[in-house]
């Protein structure tokens, strides 16, 4: 059964791996966009799809722009806006002749592999979530989509909670300032958190290592990080963060450390010092050799930089990654994501590999994560139960 767009419609993200009917009167064809670089024309009365790479843009929430080179040298252009349901464009033959296409899209309410819904797994853990006081709450901030996040603290603690519950999200590791994890953790009824800090510069908000020790010693920190360094224009290898880590490691603290790119534009309001060059994880190896018992994990597993972050795990068997932001934050980091899953599958380093939301205002952003981490075709059952639980109850050090 099909579903017009027209009753039913869609963001661009929510199209991928979902199978599309192109209707142009003449000729139906089926599509399913499994990514940014590739999708997939499902050949009609054939078992087979036939793989056609694309160069795809986002113009803006409801509407791609999406071009590929069929096997006959066919050039096809297809403009598609899933809020209307309507699609127009060119098919280029390598004859010189042009066929003008307009048409209607239908949605199959069955995806690639399947409903999310099915595929979701008993337990999840979240090890990127983030809290906010009312000074660093900025509620009109819109995504890259022009989703706008929630209005206040309250809504954001109340809406991303609910998430947690909805979608068995048994413990997220929460970072914020100490007075927000302390706000959430006083409404954690469930016990589902897990107690964070974000911290940019080793000074900040008043912080100082006897602080921090004495923050560890009373429970108001369980895991370092988020460890925002390149915000503040430094690295965790930096002789300013050394006594946190020594800390860490005498108390077994893991450590959050960010890495791969920040916000667009940030460098040129709040966050001044940052460079995309010291979000490569190459830049933490020091810390790793210099605390080999030290727990670390690398957050946004080095987004742009995720060939040098699985090329680290390689070498130094202690260090894991959490997948957050790259799973929903735009077309993008959903490339970079695919790209490292499957370099970390076919290089045996899934295990190490964690799930993670960073919702930052958007509580929608774990619904779409989780979504996204379950369309991917070429991980398997056992592997997303791994990423979503396993791996990380394993570096939590969680009792079963």
């Amino acid at each position: 059964s099909f579903t017009a767009f027209s009753q039913t419609p869609l963001t661009t993200i929510e199209i991928i791996n979902k199978e599309l009917e192109y209707d142009f009167g003449n000729m139906i064809i089926n599509i399913i966009i499994s990514s940014d670089s590739a999708l997939y024309r499902k050949v009609r009365n054939k078992q087979e799809d036939a793989h056609e790479k694309t160069s795809t843009i986002h113009i803006d929430g409801n509407t791609i722009y999406t071009a590929w080179y069929e096997a006959d040298k066919t050039f096809v252009t297809l403009l598609s806006n899933f809020d209307k349901g309507k699609v127009s464009g060119y098919q280029c033959r390598s004859n010189g002749k042009i066929n003008p296409l307009k048409g209607f899209i239908r949605l199959k309410q069955t995806a690639l592999t399947g409903s999310a819904a099915a595929q979701e797994p008993t337990k999840i853990i979240d090890m990127h979530i983030h809290s906010y006081d009312v000074k660093h709450f900025n509620n009109h901030a819109k995504d890259y989509y022009g989703n706008k996040g929630s209005d206040n603290i309250e809504t954001h603690f109340t809406e991303t909670y609910e998430a947690l519950r909805k979608f068995n999200i048994v413990k997220a590791v929460v970072s914020g300032t100490v007075t927000s994890v302390d706000d959430w953790k006083a409404k954690d009824t469930d016990d589902r958190i897990i107690r964070g800090i974000m911290i940019n510069y080793p000074t900040e908000d008043g912080m100082d290592s006897t602080r921090f020790e004495n923050l560890i010693k009373t429970g108001k920190i369980e895991i370092f990080g988020e460890v925002g360094a390149y915000y503040s224009g430094t690295t965790l290898s930096d002789d300013i963060w050394q006594p946190y880590l020594r800390i860490c490691e005498k108390y077994d603290i893991p450590v959050a450390v960010h890495t791969g790119g920040g916000d667009p534009g940030g460098t040129y309001s709040w966050s001044p010092k940052a460079r995309l060059t010291l979000g490569d994880p190459y830049l933490i190896e020091n810390v790793l050799v210099k605390y080999p018992r030290l727990r670390i994990y690398i957050m946004h597993s080095g987004e742009d930089w995720h060939e040098h972050a699985l090329r680290l795990m390689a070498y130094y068997p202690q260090l894991y990654s959490d997948l957050g932001a790259m799973l929903w934050v735009e077309p993008l980091t959903q490339r970079y994501v695919r790209d490292f899953l499957m370099n970390a599958k076919q290089a045996g380093y899934l295990d190490r590999v964690m799930f993670g939301s960073d919702q930052m205002t958007w509580p929608y952003a774990i619904k779409k994560s989780i979504d996204y981490l379950n369309s991917l075709d070429f991980l398997s059952k056992e592997d997303k139960q791994n990423i979503f639980y396993n791996n990380a109850a394993r570096f939590l050090k969680l009792k079963k």
